[in-house]
């Protein structure tokens, strides 16, 4: 599994503060970092502690992450994620991040949620 190097890139990223230059971006791709998909479980808790719950992590990059999960998230909302590998070969992910997307899926069965990764804790 790839979750290894991606917990390395996203420290690194930070760490560094490195992003795509828009020469390396295509036309098509205009974020600041590299994703990496995965589909690991997440567990989260709004930093006010009013909720909490779990889901599915599809996408990684050192500033952000996707998921989907049953509940709807506030835009701006402070975020307590933790990222399960899937294996004991490396710990989990644990990190502070802001709401910045909440979507409703296409049939009704959930919510995408995309946030902004604020702080790497471990």
């Amino acid at each position: 599994m790839l979750f290894p190097a991606m917990r390395t890139l996203v420290a690194q990223c930070k760490l560094w503060g490195y992003s795509m230059s828009r020469e390396e971006r295509s036309f098509d791709e205009k974020r600041d970092f590299y994703r990496m998909g995965i589909d690991c479980e997440l567990t989260f808790q709004t930093t006010d502690g009013a909720q909490q719950g779990s889901g599915v992590c599809h996408n990684l990059s050192a500033g952000g992450v996707a998921f989907d999960t049953d509940q709807a998230l506030d835009v701006g909302a402070g975020i307590n994620i933790r990222i399960e590998p899937g294996s004991d070969v490396t710990s989990a992910l644990e990190a502070l991040a802001q709401v910045v997307r909440c979507d409703e899926k296409p049939l009704g069965n959930g919510f995408h949620i995309a946030a902004t990764i604020l702080e790497i804790n471990s």
